[in-house]
Formats: C-alpha cells, sequence, structure tokens
C-alpha cells in the first residue's frame, strides 16, 4: 500500500500538497536500536518532504520507557511537519532524518487498528487524487470547446478580411489609372519636434548678432522685425523691409532663414516688366499642353517638402512693379492659407484639370509596353504636373512671405490692399563708420515648426489681458477717428484690429516687456504703431493738414523707444514738402 501511495505522489510533482491528510497518529515500525534508546522508526505511510523527495526513516531521541525493540509498532509525531531539519545531534557525519515525538506503543492486539489507519489514509489520498484528476480534465475539456469557438471565429474573421480586400482590390484596379495623379499630401516627418524657446527674443537677437548682423542703434528692429514675422506666419500676411539700397535687408531674410528655418531662403528678383500674374505665378501652355511655373511657384511647391519647417520666400524689390497687378491673386489667398477650407490660388481653368486627368487616366490604363515613346513621355509629364500643380494651387502653411523694397523716385507707390494686409519695417540709413563688424558665423539654431507656434499663439490668446488689450486699442481706435480718417485714405479696419490681437498675445509669447522709462506703454503697441499704423501715412499738404500732423507727431514722440529706423525724424522733416507728405516718399 505504501509504494503504491508513493508511485501515485510522485507522479503529481510536488507531493508536499498531502501533509493536510496526513492522521495525527502516524503508524511506523522501529527498524533500529542505538545505544543510548535512541531508535530510528520507518514511516507505514508515505511522508513527502521539500523538494519531492520522502522520509525512510525517522530520528527518535532517548527514552526512558517503554522500552522498545526492533519490529515493535508504534504511533508517533512528526515534529516539525513537512521538513528535514532535525536528527541526530550526536552523530555529525550520521544522515539527518526528520525528528520523531513516540506517542505510543502499539501491541499485537492492536496491528489491525495500524492497517485500519493506513487504509484510510490511503483512500482519502486516491479520493482526493481523483477529483484533481476530474478537475483537470473539466478544465481541459472546456479549453478545447474555448479552442474550437475561438477557431471559429478566426476562420469568419479571416473570411470576412478575405472579402474586404476582395473589395478593396477591386477599388484599386478600378481607380488605378487616376490614383497617381492625385496630390501628394505627405510631409516630411519630423520626429525631433522641440519646445517653444522660454527666451526667444534674447535667442534670436543674439543669433543674428552670430550671423554677423550688428544691432541696430534703436534696439526695436530686430524686435519689431521678429513680431511681424510671426504674425505674419501666423495670419497669412506680408512683410515689408523698407529702406535704402545697401542697408542689409536682403541679408537679413537671408539669416532669418537659417535661424528659423535652417535652410536657405528663396529670394525671387521683380522685375519691371511684370504686369499680371502670370508673371509670379507661371501660366498655363496652350499649344504644349502643359502648365510652365515660374521660380516662385516652384519655390512654393518646394517648400511643401517638409511642413515642419518654415520656409522664407522673399520678393527682391517688389515695387520695381505694381504689386497689386501681379500679386493681388497671391495676397488674397495667402491671407486665407491657413484655413481648412482654403482654396489657394487659380493657375488654369478647372475645366481643363479636368481634361488633363481623363488624358493620364486614358494613358494610364494602357500598358507600358503597348505604349509609343511620345506617349510615355506625356503621361510622365502629366503626372509631375498634376501631382504638382492642380489647378487650386493650395499655399503650405509654413510660408512666411516677405518682400524688400525701396521708395524713391524708380519705383511704384504701394496700394491701400497691400498696405492693409503688410507689415512694415524700416530700416535706418547703414552706419559706416561703426568699430563692431562682426564676424559671420554659423548662428545658433531657433527649432519652431509652424504648427506649434499656431498652438502657442491661441493658447495665449485665451490667456491675455483683455483689459490692457482694449485700452491700447483705443488709444488706436482714437487716432484713426483724429487723424488717420481726415488726412490719409487707408484708415484702421477689422483686419487691423485682427492683427493687434495676433501681434498682442506673440509679443506676450516671447516675453518682451517693457524697458525702464518706457513706463506704462505696452510694447505690443509700440512695435505696432511703427509696422502697421504709420505706413498707412499718406496724403496733400494743406495748413489744416499740416497742423493736425504736427499734433499728431507730439504725441507719436512718447513712443520713440520703438522706432526700428528714424521713422519719426524722416516724417517730421517731410512737413517741408511742398505737395506729399508720405510714409514711403524720400522726398
Amino acid at each position: 500500500m505504501k509504494n503504491e501511495l508513493r508511485e501515485i505522489l510522485e507522479e503529481l510533482g510536488n507531493p508536499q500538497w498531502i501533509l493536510s491528510f496526513l492522521p495525527r497518529e502516524i503508524p511506523g515500525k522501529i527498524i533500529k536500536k542505538l545505544r543510548n534508546n535512541d531508535y530510528f522508526i520507518e514511516p507505514l505511510i508515505p511522508c513527502p518532504l521539500e523538494k519531492g523527495e520522502f522520509a525512510d526513516q525517522f530520528y527518535l531521541p532517548p527514552i526512558s520507557e517503554p522500552e522498545l525493540k526492533e519490529s515493535d509498532f508504534v504511533f508517533f509525531k512528526w515534529e516539525n511537519l513537512g521538513k528535514n531539519d532535525q536528527g541526530d545531534p550526536s552523530n555529525k557525519k550520521r544522515k539527518r532524518n526528520p525528528r520523531a515525538r513516540l506517542l505510543r506503543k502499539i501491541s499485537q492486539d492492536s496491528i489491525a487498528q495500524i492497517e485500519e489507519s493506513i487504509a484510510k489514509f490511503g483512500q482519502d489520498i486516491q479520493s482526493d487524487y481523483l477529483l484533481q484528476v476530474n478537475e483537470y480534465l473539466s478544465g481541459v475539456e472546456k479549453l478545447q470547446v474555448d479552442l474550437e469557438l475561438r477557431e471559429k471565429d478566426l476562420e469568419a474573421g479571416k473570411k470576412e478580411l478575405d472579402d474586404h480586400k476582395a473589395q478593396i482590390d477591386n477599388q484599386l484596379k478600378i481607380i488605378e489609372p487616376y490614383r497617381r495623379f492625385l496630390p501628394i499630401n505627405e510631409d516630411e516627418i519630423d520626429l525631433d519636434i522641440p519646445d517653444f524657446p522660454e527666451d526667444l527674443n534674447t535667442s534670436w537677437i543674439r543669433a543674428l548678432s552670430q550671423s554677423g548682423i550688428s544691432p541696430s542703434q534703436s534696439k526695436a528692429l530686430e524686435t519689431s522685425y521678429l513680431i511681424s514675422l510671426l504674425s505674419a506666419a501666423y495670419s497669412g500676411s506680408l512683410v515689408l523691409l523698407n529702406g535704402s539700397v545697401g542697408v542689409g535687408k536682403t541679408n537679413i531674410v537671408k539669416k532669418s532663414a537659417q535661424i528659423l528655418a535652417g535652410r536657405e531662403a528663396e529670394i525671387i528678383p521683380v522685375r519691371p516688366g511684370w504686369l499680371d500674374p502670370s508673371d509670379l505665378l507661371g501660366f498655363f501652355d496652350p499649344i504644349k499642353e502643359v502648365f510652365r511655373p515660374s521660380p516662385f511657384l516652384t519655390a512654393l511647391k518646394n517648400s511643401s517638402s517638409n511642413k515642419n519647417r518654415f520656409s522664407l520666400i522673399c520678393l527682391d524689390e517688389l515695387n520695381l512693379a505694381k504689386i497689386e497687378n501681379y500679386a493681388s491673386d497671391l495676397l488674397s489667398a495667402l491671407e486665407y492659407s491657413q484655413a481648412e477650407n482654403a482654396q489657394g490660388i487659380l493657375l488654369y481653368s478647372e475645366d481643363i484639370q479636368d481634361d488633363l486627368l481623363k488624358e493620364c487616366g486614358n494613358l494610364a490604363s494602357v500598358e507600358s509596353e503597348s505604349l509609343s515613346p511620345k506617349e510615355k513621355i506625356r503621361l510622365e509629364q502629366l503626372t509631375r504636373l498634376l501631382n504638382d500643380y492642380r489647378a487650386h494651387f493650395r499655399i503650405p502653411p509654413n510660408i512666411c512671405l516677405l518682400g524688400t523694397l525701396n521708395s524713391d523716385q524708380t519705383t511704384y507707390e504701394l496700394s491701400p490692399k497691400v498696405i492693409d494686409r503688410a507689415y512694415v519695417i524700416n530700416f535706418p540709413p547703414a552706419i559706416l563708420d561703426s568699430s563692431d563688424i562682426n564676424k559671420d558665423s554659423d548662428p545658433e539654431k531657433i527649432n519652431i515648426t509652424p504648427q506649434l507656434l499656431r498652438e502657442k499663439i491661441n493658447a495665449q490668446k485665451e490667456v491675455i489681458d483683455r483689459e490692457k488689450l482694449r485700452k491700447s486699442w483705443k488709444i488706436l481706435c482714437e487716432w484713426n477717428e483724429k487723424y488717420l480718417k481726415k488726412l490719409v485714405g487707408i484708415p484702421l479696419g477689422h483686419r487691423a484690429r485682427r492683427d493687434f490681437e495676433v501681434f498682442w498675445s506673440i509679443t506676450e509669447l516671447i516675453k518682451i516687456k517693457s524697458d525702464v522709462g518706457q513706463g506704462e506703454i505696452p510694447p505690443a503697441l509700440g512695435h505696432f504703431i511703427f509696422t502697421k499704423v504709420l505706413p498707412r501715412i499718406v496724403f496733400n499738404i494743406d495748413d489744416t493738414k499740416n497742423n493736425l500732423f504736427q499734433e499728431w507727431l507730439k504725441e507719436l514722440s512718447e513712443y520713440k523707444y520703438y522706432d526700428p529706423g528714424n521713422v519719426l525724424e524722416q516724417l517730421e522733416s517731410k512737413q517741408n514738402n511742398r505737395y506729399v507728405i508720405s510714409y514711403w516718399k524720400n522726398s
């Protein structure tokens, strides 16, 4: 019986679970008597130890009575149940055995009691073993049922996926001739998108200085330029750099592109003969039936290769021709380029585009081997055209459009439409005797993504001090009624109100604070006056207007700190002109 139970328990792995079934009185047999009346007992039922082993014998310490001899039967208690850390302490070399405590000796007449105890233990073990086996088999059957159900679900899912795949393949075969000609909207992903700089204005001035641009005497030009650049990028406006030849207008654009965008600026020279949008954008060639893009439009297209970086495009000497003639479509489209439903610039008729798509579809549906060399060239030509230059060309959202101009007798005046949509930075005359000549070096990069800038400005608009904003706007509104409407033909409107809020938000975002001595003048108001308000000044001289203008100049003198390029000084000097006072004309 003992051996049979032991085989069962060994099959179960770790048999210590049966310790709870051991009887309180374990039956055993004296197998050896030692000199000091200590004994070794052989258990008559399996007694499992740790690590899957079994106790073959127990050590019984010396006892005075009853006197035992070998082959006697006894009942004993396992002192440290399941452990083998007891034994005969007198012999260090002897194998350590579990320690037993004698309960009583069994007489010859009580042998049947031992057999009954052993039989009951065996029945308990076998019963529990069968119970575990049944539970195990029941669990296996349940797992098999679950597995079969899952296999059926997987088969049904696979069939459904195969059906969907077949449908998609079917649709792809239908649209394949046209699919390659759809606009490509995938952006180059820049995974290293940094946080917004903490002190952007300081970093900006330092980077310009590193690139070889000396700080302006007014200390306002660089800051006004930065605020205007960010405002124009956000709202889809134009930044105009006004000044005489050689003051560094084009150079600062090039350096700005290296600092903000990490790539070169696109400088597009404007020609005096430009008369309509085709000179700026390109034209559709009706003979070859293709669109011929201009360098400017190519620069716009290339800007979309990485929309996570700003792209600075500059129209150099933009008033050599009348900008309202060649760029009116661009200015209107630029203002709404940030809207989700922006249509973009219309390059050619949508009917022409439909005809081109049909031609592409017909050529693409023919096997390549069956196309003639001329047809293959035409297909490749149309593929590039319809990928790059759709009828409605979307202006990429990362564009910063700038323009340089000279205000003299050889150039055209700007129209109110252009001035109202522009931020103007006036450059002072070049200082040639300065001893502070900076060495041109690689400037530090300021990594701001267009999307991050938009998110930051939108968030800042929610937390700006509306009361201070209203007070400053009230000053501009009073000037608008008192001076602008009576002097000039370009008063402030709703666009200026929107631009002022953006301008204010950016000034707070990049942490521009009032310098010592400027009192309570908000920096946003000071910079906005010189970039968006004063460029509207142009009027015919008479005594009434001249007196009104002098009164305004007196009020403006309080904001002289924010003058980027001797604007007030130049306006004061123009009071002696005979006919016209203009922000733009030098004489």
